[in-house]
């Protein structure tokens, strides 16, 4: 009797891990690409220094980011490839199915009175479905709705690569290029707006 228990209970693990990989989210774009960099550093050839750049293809991402917080002063760059949750691939397909524009999730343009959140920090967002043609964002994102603010606090928590290649500093010219065009139309990027002596209390 114990045989045959262990033998249904077998059949029935091994029926539900075929269910879970029957239910994989499959992602409905070629690509999509996150870069976040500080707008002051932007020039006329392109954002000086990118913080980091995120390309997500199929079920995975490609993680590469600049580190400047290291130990001793040194910069350096950590760069890593894995797979995404299929929890996040719907969330992506969700932005990404040509039904809306990037830009369409942008629901002002204008900071609230005391929202110091903004700190310089923005990020140019561009995807490839197929079957629409591709679309491009420069996002700031206390500007956005809750739908794409949420997805990109997401983004930005994903896991960095762990080895640090000190003294190296990541650049993707014909990214930045791409950065630099977008931008060039934009009219809505404010200045930082500095903290206020509560905040700067609070913080320390």
């Amino acid at each position: 009797m114990n045989l045959i228990r262990s033998f249904l209970l077998a059949i029935f693990l091994l029926a539900s891990v075929v269910r879970l990989h029957a239910q994989n989210v499959k992602p409905k774009f070629k690509n999509i690409t996150f870069i976040g960099y500080y707008a002051s550093a932007m020039t006329n050839t392109g954002p000086r220094i990118m913080d980091y750049s995120i390309i997500f293809s199929n079920d995975s991402v490609h993680y590469t980011a600049n580190n400047f917080a290291m130990k001793n002063h040194e910069y350096g760059m950590s760069d890593t490839a894995y797979r995404i949750p299929d929890t996040l691939t719907r969330d992506l397909n969700k932005i990404s199915d040509g039904k809306k524009l990037l830009k369409s999730h942008m629901i002002t343009n204008k900071l609230k009175n005391g929202d110091s959140t903004y700190s310089d920090h923005i990020y140019f967002i561009t995807y490839d479905a197929g079957k629409t043609s591709p679309d491009s964002f420069i996002a700031v994102q206390p500007f956005l709705d809750k739908q794409l603010s949420g997805l990109i606090d997401k983004i930005t928590s994903l896991p960095r690569g762990k080895i640090i290649m000190k003294r190296k500093i990541y650049h993707d010219r014909a990214l930045e290029n791409q950065v630099l065009e977008c931008q060039k139309t934009c009219n809505y990027i404010p200045k930082p707006t500095p903290p206020t002596l509560k905040e700067l209390k609070v913080a320390n």
